[in-house]
């Protein structure tokens, strides 16, 4: 049986299309096969080896722990809905106390951030500077959560046996009720 001309062409082309598929397609893909082996073997040696990130964990854990029992030892805390009326009527109560007059209480429109929302309080009075700085020191020392934005005391230099007029700005933070959390309003 003789080969023909056409028939070496074709078997020739054949090997050389076969050699061409094989340094073209196929060693690549079978050399990243290999260098993605070694990857992911080394991967593995190192995760066998390294206790780095679970002990990042665990210290992570015991400052979340710390933070926890910090919060729960405050003494403040952020208002229900409910207690605002009790939080008014406690300073209220305390401006009479301290015997403060032309007594007022203003509110502002409420401020809603995704986990609080804070009730803007002006206090506007009359008294003397240290029946003044106790209120302050009452405020900042209540139960719930509050701070003291601006104190502006007002006198007429002149007359030393006047009470002096104040003017004090305060935030009050709240939680908001669960609906209003969904909806975006405290």
């Amino acid at each position: 049986m003789r080969i023909e001309r056409d028939q070496a062409r074709v078997a020739v082309l054949i090997c050389a299309g076969a050699v061409v598929f094989a340094v073209g397609a196929w060693w690549p893909q079978y050399r990243r096969e290999q260098a993605l082996g070694r990857r992911i073997a080394l991967a593995q040696q190192e995760i066998q080896n390294d206790d780095g990130p679970s002990a990042d964990l665990a210290g992570l854990a015991r400052q979340v722990a710390d933070l926890q029992s910090t919060l729960d030892a405050s003494a403040q805390h952020l208002s229900q809905p409910d207690e605002l009326a009790e939080a008014l009527k406690y300073l209220s109560a305390r401006m009479e106390a301290l015997h403060l007059t032309d007594q007022q209480i203003v509110t502002g429109s409420l401020r809603s951030e995704p986990h609080y929302a804070i009730l803007p309080l002006t206090l506007q009075f009359r008294a003397s500077f240290p029946s003044a700085f106790a209120l302050v020191k009452e405020i900042e020392s209540m139960p719930r959560l509050a701070r003291v934005v601006r104190l502006s005391l007002a006198n007429d230099a002149s007359r030393t046996d006047r009470p002096v007029a104040v003017s004090l700005e305060m935030e009050l933070f709240f939680t908001p009720t669960p609906t209003a959390r969904q909806e975006g309003k405290p």
